[in-house]
Parts: C-alpha cells; sequence; structure tokens
C-alpha cells in the first residue's frame, strides 16, 4: 500500500480508524518554521463537525508532536504527527468481513490485500485518515501566506440536495454587469483599444474583484454559502435524509485568490494534474472540475475566450477567467478555480443488499456504526487541506527550479 506522496515536499499517512493511532510524516517543511496552533485547532474542529447530521463519534482533535519540532520550531528533521484513536466501536464492524458495504472499499481491499487489512471503521480507508492531512494543510497554507501573505483559499458549498448556492462566475458576471452601466457597454477585449475609460475600468475592476474575495473569506467556515439564505432549506434537507437512514453529497468550489505565478511542472506534473491528484485522494471526491468545467460543453470559443486585459506584478487579468486561473498547466496570476463533486455517504442503514463471501449468495446487508448523513460541512477543511498541500509542493519545486536556473 503506497501511503506516501508527495516531490519536495514529501509525507506518509500511517494508521487506521480503530487502531492505536493515526498520523503523518512530514518532510520538506524548512528548519525553523513557527505556527499559529489555534488555526491548526480551529481547521481540525471544522473537519469534525457538529452538525445534527454528521457522525455522532466524536473523534479527538488533540495530537502529539513526535519530532521534528523543538522549542516551538521546526527542525528541519521529519516532521511525525500523532491523533490517538478514541470512542470506537470495531463490534459494528464485524458482519462486513463477509458482507462487503456496497459502494465502500470492502470489498476491493480485501481482494488486494487476501483479508489481512483492518476493516474495523473502514480501515486505512477511512475519513479518520483525513485528519492528518487538514493539520498538514493548515502548516502549508500558513508557509505560503508567510511568503505571500495576500494568498487565500476559500471554500463555499456550491450545490447541495438539489439547491444551489451563487457561484464564483455569478459574482464575476455581476461585478462585470455592475461595471457596464458606468463602462456603457463591455463585452470583451475591443473595449479597451485606445480607450481613455481603460484604465479606470480595469481599477474598479480590480476592487471588484478584491471585494468577492473578501466575501469569501467572511463566510461562516462552519457551514460556509455565498448566499445565507440557503442555510435553512438544506440543513433541513441533510435531516430528512438523516431520518431516511440515507445520505447526500454535493460540490464544492473553491476559489485561490492570489495565488503565485509560474507555478506547474507540465506536463505530468501541471497544476491541474497534481490538485486533481490531491483531490481525488480524498475518498468522497468523484469528479473534479477547473474553471468553467463541464459548462464549457455547450460554450463556443468566442463566448469563452480569456482575453488579457491588463498585466499587473506579472500576473495575467481577464474579463471571466473561464479557465480558473490556470493555463498550459500553469498558474497565471488570477485566481484558481476549482470544484470537487462529492458522492453521498456509501454506508446508510436502509435495505441494501451484497454478496455473502462464505454463502456465495446475495444476502440483505445490515450495516452499523455511526455514519454521516451528508459530510458536505465536514469535508471542506480537507479540501482545502489537499489544495494548500499540493500547491506549496509546487511552490517549492518552482523554488528549486530557480536555484537551478539561476545558482
Amino acid at each position: 500500500m503506497k501511503s506516501s506522496n508527495g516531490s519536495a515536499l514529501t509525507y506518509t499517512l500511517f494508521g487506521e480508524s480503530h487502531s492505536a493511532a493515526v498520523g503523518i510524516t512530514i518532510e520538506g517543511i524548512p528548519p525553523g518554521s513557527m505556527f499559529d496552533f489555534t488555526d491548526i485547532d480551529i481547521q481540525l474542529q471544522l473537519r469534525s463537525g457538529n452538525a445534527t447530521f454528521n457522525t455522532p463519534r466524536k473523534e479527538t482533535i488533540s495530537y502529539e508532536i513526535i519530532s521534528g519540532f523543538f522549542e516551538e520550531k521546526t527542525t528541519g528533521t521529519p516532521m511525525t504527527i500523532l491523533f490517538r484513536n478514541q470512542n470506537t466501536r470495531s463490534k459494528d464492524y464485524h458482519n462486513l468481513v463477509t458482507q462487503p458495504r456496497p459502494g465502500h472499499a470492502d470489498f476491493v481491499a480485501g481482494k488486494k490485500y487476501h483479508n489481512a487489512q483492518d476493516y474495523r471503521g473502514g480501515g486505512h480507508f477511512s475519513g479518520r485518515l483525513t485528519t492528518p492531512l487538514v493539520f498538514l494543510g493548515a502548516l502549508t497554507r500558513q508557509l505560503i501566506q508567510q511568503r505571500y501573505p495576500d494568498f487565500s483559499i476559500d471554500s463555499h458549498i456550491a450545490a447541495f440536495a438539489g439547491i444551489a448556492d451563487v457561484s464564483y462566475y455569478d459574482l464575476r458576471t455581476a461585478a462585470i454587469t455592475g461595471l457596464n452601466k458606468k463602462a456603457q457597454t463591455i463585452c470583451d477585449g475591443a473595449f479597451f483599444l485606445n480607450n481613455p475609460n481603460a484604465a479606470a475600468f480595469i481599477k474598479s475592476f480590480q476592487s471588484e474583484l478584491a471585494g468577492i474575495t473578501k466575501m469569501l473569506q467572511n463566510t461562516d467556515k462552519s457551514f460556509p454559502l455565498l448566499n445565507t439564505n440557503l442555510e435553512m432549506k438544506m440543513v433541513e434537507k441533510a435531516i430528512e435524509a438523516r431520518n431516511n437512514h440515507d445520505s447526500l453529497g454535493g460540490i464544492i468550489e473553491t476559489i485561490v485568490s492570489n495565488p503565485p505565478i509560474a507555478l506547474g511542472e507540465p506536463f505530468f506534473h501541471s497544476v491541474e494534474s497534481v490538485l486533481a491528484g490531491m483531490l481525488f485522494s480524498v475518498g468522497t471526491v468523484k469528479a473534479v472540475e477547473f474553471g468553467y468545467g463541464g459548462a464549457f460543453v455547450d460554450a463556443y470559443g468566442s463566448n469563452v475566450k480569456d482575453e488579457i486585459i491588463a498585466v499587473d506584478c506579472d500576473k495575467a487579468l481577464t474579463l471571466f477567467n473561464y479557465n480558473g486561473g490556470i493555463n498550459g498547466g500553469i498558474t497565471n496570476g488570477e485566481a484558481i478555480v476549482v470544484r470537487a463533486i462529492l458522492k453521498p455517504i456509501a454506508s446508510i442503514m436502509q435495505p441494501q443488499f451484497t454478496y455473502h463471501m462464505e454463502t456465495n449468495q446475495v444476502e440483505k446487508l445490515k450495516i452499523n456504526g455511526r455514519h454521516d448523513a451528508a459530510i458536505i460541512n465536514r469535508v471542506i477543511p480537507v479540501i482545502d487541506a489537499v489544495i494548500a498541500i499540493a500547491l506549496y509542493d509546487l511552490i517549492l519545486l518552482r523554488k528549486l527550479q530557480e536555484v537551478d536556473l539561476h545558482g
């Protein structure tokens, strides 16, 4: 089982849901780094969730840093963090040895590891393993912000139970529409040809974009929405699913504001490749979109052209940013826009049927345990974390590349 990842920043996950602990060993954090552990604790608490539709299992968010950290600073040697497992009920999973859950990793894990895997609580495939990733994500985000103070990662619930929130592109279109009335018609780059009002428009537009970033940053992180009037409707849907012993998926939209320019190593280490790989490491993620995503299918090229209307501090500025801040697998300085599509949790208590590995018959399955009806709120700090980890690794690669080029 390969549980290590990364290039310039490397990390290894270990442990299982009901083992003594889960944890992570990290290499590549610069020596002398200092962190705000209050922020890390906040991210871990958000991942735990506290909504009525979340699992009643109360996982500890306390941790032990057992190496690589001394006198409030990193030492430069491997940093290992442990999260002790508590409040486990392993008996709830005994029948899954012979009756693998539909849509879960039970069956494939048994085949791959010859039934030697720890099946309790999903073992190494459990969402519990995302806890150390949230820790690392909080570290890497702080490291990025120390070098790029305006950098931020902000996610919101884009869609849940058939209810759609305002999207990033809704906000960007509204900003342009509002400025159109002042500029009197602007539809493409032709507006900026020898136009004495172009500079004023760009200045106002950049201010509007900064306002969008601030709006994203100011969402309620426990249930982030741009249209807060939708929260009650979404929560009601989640509670209804819980009461019906069912589950729900959703879509998370993430905006990375003010990312560094020129990150990404095409072909195989492009920004999309690395981010998608990390996002697909989160078990509930089944699809990923960048920029305009699936909406490109029905578009003409003339309607989604990202004409560059300005270059400021080496960063490109377009009107709509349809490509989500990435061209040719490399960041162009605009906001990175990515959406993660989540499947509903597979462990539901409605009647299900599965193959019994001993009787060789399809039989009724009884699922016990404490499971989420929806993790739409709990998964956001995980998504933010894996994006931060991936981008920090790309920053380190870019830094190494610059050293090679310039000595």
